[in-house]
């Protein structure tokens, strides 16, 4: 009977204290789970079509299939470890045809501002190139939306991969293409080669293209996928054009730095042959490169893992990158967070910058008594990451946000070490978070504890695609803390406290 009237003594000082359009906003009272001990991987399961090719070869046919998938960009690479060793049946081709097809590397599928890079290894040289661009064509359609991807890049051996036999044609970033016949997409690529006989150099080319661009304020970069112009097809043209796109700046990262690279190139861009197989490009910059970026308030390291991941993204078989300033050879670059990265002989590879590589998180702050959206870099498959969301909660907004009327919700000082338990019941999260949390949500009241919650809430539950979160707090179920509103059950998903031009 105590319980009972507790519980209703709680519900009572929330209706009490609650904004007038808060009562669509009290928790559920019954709580049938129990809090979680571990931060485990929390996978769904779902059902998703995978795309192969016909047996005819015309169109591409979807294949529905269930998964139970890792949240994040593991996901990503589960789908498509099944779209490879899915066999060929009386309906479809299995897109490697009779080739075995492996993923390659340490960070073989990369995800981030929903592009996804895949990158092969060495046997998908087996196939020849219209079968690797319908290979691009199944992972494009099977990947759809996923993770919000809507655009592809195919590497084999951290190489991009020619569309042609003079291996100059890039094959670029590829999308997703319902009810098109499979030989009239790669008819339209075929054309853009260069005609036998004539010089790619005076062949233009217009395509998607993934530039990746420096962050502002960190460490690492982004990606962009943008329509480009080549006045012709050769590595050195293609390079310079892509150059040319980064100085112009990112039209949709925000997060991201411009600089005008381009006006410091002091020479040709140099193509060769690699000793092992495949191209090196050379790029001579005026002398000084660091201190001059550095003038332009672009981080050098951020720069050189920008260049060197759109460049060899893009223009086929480039293997390795060499940067000279004035008339020596970059050879190391100092970080004053990153440390000394080193290039033996010059050689720069898109496998030393893959760790640079960011994806963009959303939260929920304040703004006149109401949520809105902001954003932050953090590495690449953690947008979905509880306790890193909940660090940037923590962590709040920068001196120029907080002077536009934006501010934190949640305490100070709280990091992913106070998610003690996440699990996933009945399309429910459930968090399970430190003493010290309790302590510090207990300090806040009024209205304040309203944004508080919904904001964790509505940050969490758009971050999983999901609808309803229940909190517990050193495994307990409190049924108050500031006395503003009932903890004790689970709470839904609600616009309502969210600003009209929320982001």
């Amino acid at each position: 009977m105590r319980r009972i009237l507790s519980c209703l003594l709680a519900i009572t000082l929330a209706l009490g204290h609650a904004p007038a359009h808060s009562e669509s906003l009290l928790p559920e009272v019954l709580s049938p789970y129990s809090a979680p001990e571990t931060v485990d991987e929390m996978r769904y399961q779902t059902s998703l079509p995978l795309y192969f090719p016909s047996l005819d070869g015309r169109n591409l046919f979807a294949d529905p299939m269930t998964f139970t998938l890792p949240r994040g960009q593991m996901s990503a690479r589960t789908i498509l470890q099944a779209l490879f060793m899915h066999p060929a049946d009386q309906q479809t081709q299995s897109p490697g045809g009779e080739t075995d097809l492996h993923l390659y590397g340490k960070m073989p599928v990369e995800v981030s501002s929903g592009i996804c890079t895949v990158n092969l290894d060495s046997s998908a040289l087996a196939l020849d190139a219209q079968d690797l661009y319908t290979l691009s064509l199944c992972m494009a359609a099977s990947l759809d939306g996923i993770n919000g991807i809507h655009s592809i890049n195919l590497l084999i051996a951290d190489r991009a991969v020619g569309m042609d036999v003079a291996d100059y044609l890039p094959c670029g970033s590829v999308t997703a293409h319902s009810g098109v016949e499979l030989p009239v997409l790669w008819e339209q690529m075929r054309t853009r080669a260069t005609p036998l006989g004539e010089n790619p150099a005076e062949i233009p080319l217009s395509l998607n293209a993934t530039l990746y661009f420096p962050l502002s304020d960190e460490l690492g970069c982004m990606p962009e996928v943008r329509t480009l112009s080549f006045d012709g097809q050769t590595p050195a043209i293609l390079a310079e054009g892509l150059i040319s796109a980064l100085s112009q700046g990112a039209h949709y990262l925000p997060l991201c730095d411009s600089a005008d690279i381009a006006s410091l190139l002091s020479g040709d861009v140099e193509v060769s042959e690699l000793a092992g197989g495949g191209r090196l490009l050379t790029l001579h910059f005026q002398s000084e490169l660091e201190s001059r970026l550095s003038l332009m308030g672009v981080r050098p390291i951020n720069l050189l893992a920008s260049l060197v991941m759109t460049l060899t993204t893009l223009i086929p078989s480039v293997g390795a990158v060499r940067i000279f300033s004035g008339s020596t050879l970059m050879t190391s670059l100092y970080d004053d967070e990153f440390g000394m990265l080193t290039f033996e002989d010059g050689y720069q590879y898109r496998r030393q910058y893959q760790s640079f590589l960011r994806d963009t998180a959303r939260f929920y702050v304040a703004k006149d008594r109401a949520l809105t959206a902001i954003t932050r870099s953090v590495p690449t498959g953690t947008t979905e990451d509880i306790p890193t969301l909940l660090r940037l909660l923590s962590e709040g907004v920068t001196d120029t946000e907080r002077q536009t009327g934006l501010s934190a919700t949640v305490p100070p000082g709280l990091n992913e070490e106070d998610v003690l338990g996440l699990a996933m019941q009945d399309d429910t999260l459930l968090v399970n978070l430190s003493p010290r949390s309790m302590r510090l949500f207990s300090a806040i009241s009024g209205d304040q504890e309203m944004l508080l919650c919904y904001s964790l809430v509505t940050t969490f539950c758009e971050a999983l695609h999901i609808s309803r979160v229940r909190f517990f707090f050193d495994g307990a179920m409190p049924q108050t803390l500031g006395g503003n509103i009932f903890w004790g059950g689970v709470f839904y998903l609600n616009y309502s406290l969210i600003n009209q031009n929320r982001g």
